[in-house]
């Protein structure tokens, strides 16, 4: 048999090109940068001429690798990101390439044709510590059984079983506003204020116990700043499948309870508050005798409500998604919102004047909030203008997809974002930039059914978000006990379009704090 001697052969054929005097000549490390300079090239060369997704207009930077829009996102953060990727949409059409191997689009008919029901997620959602949550299962198969397993948990039959204890948070949150800052003229950053808030509230719902911020008005044992340090590199893993593929498979970023930053503080505090609840007795068939353990003991008792039985592992898991999901989301509705109504002073005596209507002492129900015109188009509006500007990307189907007469061939991530479906003037309007609550009112019926099949606030289509209800309601209560109890001013705010995490206010106290909140 004869043997092939790789050695020998390659040098026979390089002294046939007569290059065997450059083989003689090179180093090592000569070598390897030739050899770099040959697969970046080539690479270059596929992407821009060869790849099946030449024919989609966009940045050539963008065709030729991912890291230009992570640059995007690091230098200027996510939503001059978005603003970035509205310009593009101008400038090349609905269809812009904006990856190796990614698209995305800006128009309401393509949502249909891309979040459909049968729908796989990319590798965009795969977490760089290997765990798999609802919000992280892949397969719509899979997903559909990790939703059976949270839907009653995150129905609002069960949110409003808990609407008293998001009541005494919001109250408490209202008196340390007016302690330390309406009553001392104390400036107050804003956004903040309203992490604390939230974060209370999630750990309430998930765990029947606030985890202590605005008792002790500050990052309690840094959750929130730990979770802002991890935010980056998940998106960095997350547009380059590759490096979360090699991190997880030689375990280089997964959390542990013992880390000091990161999702490893978060599991800390996931395992501290889990403990309790491994020798439980659970009774299945009476959810509301436990109601105070929370979404996390709820995820437990799924089998009495005809879904699967999650193990505690996996319950762990999906508290800290609802944790980090539930309070940055929140906060990111809460701010921008109330930072438009402090900038249109019209809207906010307009708002006030039928908050003053209410007659009902102490926290207003969530129910009679949503039933006040004024009020809810203010929520809806507020909830449209801070779409966020992050993509939420889909594999097209093995036929691929079809969209504004573009071609899409199979295995692409396709995706669209809910800043550029929510500021899409031809559904909302040349004004559509605008903060605007009138539109709910003057808008006919059938305009109000197709801003609300379209809204992306929370997702579109099968895979909205889950946490909707809780967030709605933790939204709704924040705002109307803020402006009924406060006048607010804004005494700085940055010009960035991240300017609701930098502003700061002035409080002043419109009403006695005996009719509000339940205060005495």
């Amino acid at each position: 048999m004869a043997t092939f001697n790789s050695h020998f052969d390659l040098t026979f054929a390089l002294r046939r090109l007569h290059l065997d005097s450059l083989i003689s000549h090179t180093t090592p490390l000569q070598a390897i940068l030739t050899l770099a300079f040959i697969y970046v090239s080539s690479t270059i060369i596929y992407r821009l001429y060869f790849h099946p997704l030449r024919h989609i207009p966009g940045p050539r930077l963008a065709a030729i690798t991912d890291w230009y829009g992570i640059y995007l996102y690091l230098s200027n953060g996510l939503w001059e990101e978005g603003e970035n990727q509205r310009f593009l949409h101008r400038r090349y059409g609905p269809v812009v390439r904006y990856g190796p191997n990614s698209v995305i689009c800006s128009t309401i008919s393509s949502l249909p044709l891309i979040y459909h029901r049968r729908a796989d997620k990319t590798d965009f959602y795969a977490t760089s510590f290997g765990r798999n949550t609802s919000f992280t299962s892949l397969l719509h198969a899979d997903h559909v059984i990790a939703k059976k397993r949270l839907a009653y948990g995150y129905s609002m039959t069960a949110i409003k079983q808990w609407e008293h204890e998001i009541d005494v948070r919001v109250s408490e949150w209202i008196q340390q506003l007016d302690t330390r800052y309406a009553k001392t003229g104390e400036q107050l950053w804003f956004y903040k204020a309203v992490q604390f808030l939230v974060s209370d509230i999630v750990t309430e719902i998930c765990f029947g116990e606030a985890l202590g911020c605005v008792k002790e008005w500050t990052d309690v044992r840094n959750l929130i700043a730990s979770f802002a340090r991890s935010a980056p590199l998940l998106q960095v893993t997350g547009r380059i499948p590759t490096l979360g593929r090699f991190l997880r498979k030689f375990n280089l970023y997964r959390p542990k309870p013992g880390d000091k930053t990161g999702f490893g503080m978060l599991l800390a505090e996931v395992e501290r508050a889990a403990g309790k609840y491994k020798d439980l007795d659970i009774d299945t068939q009476n959810l509301e005798k436990n109601q105070k353990a929370g979404l996390f003991f709820r995820f437990m008792t799924t089998t009495a409500q005809g879904g699967e039985t999650m193990t505690l592992e996996q319950a762990k898991w999906e508290a800290i998604t609802a944790m980090v999901a539930g309070s940055r989301t929140v906060a990111d509705m809460v701010s921008p919102t109330i930072l438009n109504i402090l900038k249109n002073p019209r809207c906010m005596k307009r708002l006030q004047e039928e908050l003053d209507t209410i007659t009902e002492e102490g926290t207003v129900g969530y129910e009679t909030a949503m039933g006040l015109p004024y009020f809810s188009a203010v929520l809806k509006e507020g909830l449209r203008s801070s779409a966020q500007a992050f993509q939420m990307p889909r594999l097209s189907p093995t036929e691929g997809l079809v969209i504004e007469g573009v071609s899409i061939p199979a295995g692409v991530s396709v995706s669209s974002s809910p800043m550029s479906v929510m500021f899409d003037e031809d559904l909302y309007g040349a004004d559509a930039r605008v903060f605007r609550p009138e539109r709910y009112l003057e808008a006919d019926e059938e305009t109000l059914k197709k801003w609300e099949k379209y809204n992306m606030r929370f997702g579109y289509g099968t895979r909205t978000c889950i946490g909707k209800n809780i967030a709605m309601m933790e939204v709704a209560k924040t705002m109307v006990e803020f402006f009924r109890v406060f006048d607010p001013e804004v005494v700085w705010n940055d010009k960035k379009l991240e300017a609701h995490m930098t502003f700061k206010v002035r409080l002043k106290r419109r009403i006695a704090r005996s009719t509000v909140c339940g205060a005495a």
